[in-house]
């Protein structure tokens, strides 16, 4: 039993106060938790950036498809102007602004698609600068002049007439004499054909040098 307390001294614990204490080191598990905090913050707002800043795919794909050159508008032809429901209207290539007169067309048809689809219709009487003139009947020289004098220098005159009786005369060769050039013929109904007139230009007259 004399042993005994000959080994106590081998199995006590040094007191604090024995040694000096060593200086607290940081956890590294703390500062690994900060700095995956961080990270995930950072990566968080860069997710939310990017959400933010990316378009949309159908605009990208889009963006990315290759250009197709557009090629200008073709400019439409007189005859493609206006198409009307009227078949008439549409072969006479009538237009919607035309201020025009109709002097002894017996085409009651013509008469009211013409009254309701232009600007200005004058049945009977010529009023001055008109855009297109309607004339049936028998015509002669002296009415030509007339028609020619009232007609817009741009304007056309439209000479109607069943399909079955023609004029009987040279319309043409009395028309071409009053000042106005001739056109084509259009069957535009079943009964009737109206033969085209426009004014004819003057021609320039040369300077002498």
């Amino acid at each position: 039993m004399s042993e005994v307390p000959a080994l106590l001294p081998h199995l006590t614990v040094p007191s604090a106060s024995s040694s000096p204490q060593e200086p607290r080191r940081p956890s590294r598990l703390s500062s690994t938790g900060c700095v995956i905090a961080v990270v995930s913050a950072l990566a968080v707002l860069c997710g939310l950036r990017v959400s933010l800043t990316r378009s949309d795919p159908a605009a990208e794909s889009a963006a990315s498809a290759p250009s197709v050159p557009t090629r200008p508008a073709r400019a439409a032809t007189d005859a493609e102007v206006t198409e009307w429901i009227s078949h008439r209207l549409t072969h006479l290539r009538v237009r919607p602004h035309w201020h025009a007169a109709a002097l002894r067309v017996d085409d009651a048809a013509l008469i009211q698609d013409l009254s309701e689809a232009i600007s200005e219709l004058w049945v009977g009487k010529l009023t001055g600068n008109e855009d297109a003139i309607f004339i049936g009947g028998s015509i002669d020289g002296n009415d030509w002049r007339k028609v020619r004098a009232s007609i817009n220098p741009k304007g056309v005159v439209w000479l109607v007439y069943r399909r079955r009786s023609a004029p009987r005369v040279d319309v043409g060769a009395t028309a071409v004499a009053a000042g106005f050039e001739r056109g084509p013929s259009v069957r535009y109904s079943d009964d009737y054909v109206a033969e085209q007139f426009k004014p004819r230009r003057k021609a320039r007259q040369r300077t002498a040098h």
